[in-house]
C-alpha cells in the first residue's frame, strides 16, 4: 500500500541522496531543526507524525515542483530510530544543581536554627532546669542572618556566571555591587566586634564588661562566621540551655541601645542594597528568560524577612521606650549582722541553684510593686562569700512619673510656698518605690534564694560600685 511504499522510499534515503535537478531521479532530502522549550517538543513531534501535516506538506511540495508524484516523509537521522528531543545547552542544568546546593544548605541552617530554639523553649519549661526565661528565639533570629548571608553570596555567583553566558556588561556590574554589598556590611560588622567593648552599654554593666574581657576571641570568630554583630549580641545574652558562654549579662534596654548595630551595618549598608540589586537583576532576566531565577528568589525572600524582623523589633522597642522609663539598680543580699563574712555552705548552693529562676524572681518583685510582671528585668546575679548582687531593671510609665511629679508638687506649694519645686526622674521614682516595699522585698530574696536566717536583707543601690563599697 502507499504507507508501506513511503516507509520504505524514507528507509534508502541519505544525505547525499540530493539532486535537485531530478537529473537521475533521485529524492530531494531536507535537513531541518527545531529550537524550542522542552515542554513544547513532544507536541512538536506529534504535529510532525500526523497524517494531516504529511498530506498538506505533499500537497504543497507537489504543487511547487509540478509534480504530483511528490511523496513526503520525515524520518529520524537514523532510520531505525525515532523523532525525539536533544538537549541543545547544558548550562541551565548547571545553574540548577547550584541553586539546588544554597536551597538546601539554606534549609539545613533555617531548620538547625528551629531545632535549638525549640529545645531552648522545651528547656525553659522544665521545672528542673537551671533557667526560666531564655530567649529561646535567639537561634531562629541568628539562623535567618546567616540564610541571608548564604543566599546573598549563592545570587552573586549566578549572576557572575549569567553574565559571562549572556556577555552582558550591566549584569556583572550588578554583580560586583551584590559582593560589595556583602563585603561592607561584614567589615563593619567585624569593626563594632572588636569594639563592643567600648559601647556604652557594655561599659555601664559590669556582667557584661567582664564576659566581654574573658570571650572577646570567641564573640569576634562569631560574628564574622555568622556574618553579623547583633544577632551573636542577643545569641550570647539569651541564656539557652543555663550555659555560661550564653549569660553575658546584657538586658533589653542594653539590646535595644546595641540594635543600631543592626540597624547600621546590616539593613542599611546590606539588605536595603542588596534588595535593590536582586529588583533590577529581576527584571533584566525576566526580559531575557521570561522567568526570575531560583537564586533571585532565595535571595529576595531572604532580605524581606531580615528587614521585617529588624523593622519590627525596633518598632516594638521604640513604642514601648515611648510609653516607658527604664531605671537599672542593685539589689545587695547580706547578712546585715555579718557583712563581708562568709556564709554557709548551704546558703551558698541555694543561691546557685536558684539564681537562674529570674523570671520567677521578677514576677514576685512586680507583684510586691504591684506592676506588670513585664516591668521587672532580672539581670546577672553576682555571687559573693557573704551573699548576692542582683542587677534589676525597672520599666516605669511615664504617666505614673507625670502622676508623682504632680503630687509632689501640690505638697510642696502648701509647705513651702511657690518658687520651689522638686523635679523627679525615674531613677528617683525606682528607689522611693523600691524604699516603700522595702520589707516585703527582703521576705521575697529570703524566699527564692531558699534563705532561712531573718538576717539577710536586701539592700538597694543605684550602681554596682556602690554595692561593692556599702
Amino acid at each position: 500500500d502507499e504507507g508501506t511504499q513511503r516507509r520504505r522510499l524514507l528507509a534508502s534515503l541519505s544525505e547525499y541522496d540530493l539532486d535537485i535537478n531530478d537529473i537521475d531521479g533521485k529524492p530531494i532530502i531536507f535537513s531541518s531543526e527545531i529550537q524550542c522549550a522542552v515542554s513544547v517538543s513532544g507536541y512538536i513531534i506529534q504535529r510532525s507524525e500526523s497524517h494531516t501535516f504529511l498530506s498538506n506538506v505533499e500537497e504543497q511540495l507537489s504543487d511547487l515542483f509540478d509534480n504530483n508524484q511528490t511523496v513526503f516523509g520525515i524520518s529520524a537521522p537514523d532510520p531505525e530510530s525515532e523523532l525525539q528531543a536533544v538537549p541543545k545547552f547544558d548550562e541551565p542544568a548547571e545553574i540548577a544543581d547550584t541553586d539546588n546546593t544554597a536551597v538546601a544548605i539554606s534549609i539545613g541552617v533555617l531548620t538547625g536554627g528551629s531545632l535549638v530554639t525549640a529545645g531552648a523553649f522545651v528547656f525553659n519549661k522544665i521545672p528542673q532546669t537551671k533557667v526560666d526565661n531564655a530567649a529561646f528565639l535567639a537561634p531562629l533570629l541568628l539562623s535567618i542572618g546567616i540564610y541571608d548571608f548564604i543566599s546573598d553570596i549563592n545570587l552573586s555567583v549566578q549572576m557572575f556566571r549569567y553574565s559571562a553566558d549572556q556577555n552582558n556588561d550591566v549584569i556583572f556590574i550588578l554583580a560586583a555591587l551584590s559582593v560589595f554589598f556583602i563585603v561592607l556590611p561584614l567589615g563593619s560588622n567585624l569593626y563594632y566586634a572588636c569594639k563592643i567593648s567600648s559601647q556604652p552599654s557594655i561599659r555601664r554593666n559590669p556582667a557584661a564588661r567582664s564576659w566581654f574581657a574573658k570571650h572577646l576571641p570567641q564573640f569576634v570568630l562569631m560574628s564574622f562566621g555568622c556574618a553579623g554583630t547583633y544577632p551573636v549580641l542577643v545569641l550570647c545574652s539569651s541564656r539557652i540551655f543555663g550555659l555560661e558562654f550564653f549569660d553575658c549579662g546584657l538586658l533589653s534596654l542594653d539590646l535595644y541601645e546595641l540594635s543600631k548595630i543592626k540597624i547600621q551595618s546590616t539593613i542599611f549598608m546590606e539588605n536595603i542594597p542588596q534588595l535593590a540589586v536582586q529588583i533590577v537583576y529581576s527584571i533584566i532576566t525576566l526580559s531575557i528568560e521570561e522567568k526570575i531565577a531560583d537564586a533571585t528568589v532565595l535571595a529576595f525572600v531572604a532580605s524581606i524577612l531580615s528587614i521585617l524582623a529588624a523593622v519590627v523589633v525596633y518598632e516594638a522597642q521604640k513604642k514601648q521606650n515611648s510609653e516607658m522609663e527604664v531605671t537599672q539598680y542593685f539589689i545587695k543580699f547580706v547578712n546585715r549582722s555579718g557583712r563581708h563574712l562568709s556564709m554557709s555552705d548551704q546558703y551558698k548552693a541555694n543561691i546557685l541553684q536558684n539564681k537562674g529562676q529570674k523570671e520567677k524572681l521578677a514576677k514576685r518583685l512586680a507583684a510586691v510593686f504591684g506592676v506588670n510582671d513585664k516591668s521587672i528585668e532580672i539581670g546577672f546575679v553576682f555571687i559573693r562569700i557573704d551573699g548576692c548582687i542582683v542587677h534589676v531593671q525597672h520599666a516605669i510609665f511615664k504617666d505614673d512619673l507625670e502622676r508623682l511629679q504632680k503630687k509632689l508638687y501640690s505638697q510642696q506649694m502648701q509647705t513651702m510656698g511657690q518658687g520651689f519645686s522638686i523635679q523627679i526622674n525615674v531613677h528617683l521614682y525606682g528607689q522611693r518605690l523600691y524604699e516603700m516595699h522595702e520589707k516585703s522585698i527582703d521576705e521575697v530574696f529570703r524566699a527564692h534564694f531558699e534563705i532561712d536566717n531573718v538576717e539577710f536583707v536586701a539592700m538597694y543601690h543605684e550602681s554596682y560600685d556602690a554595692s561593692q563599697n556599702d
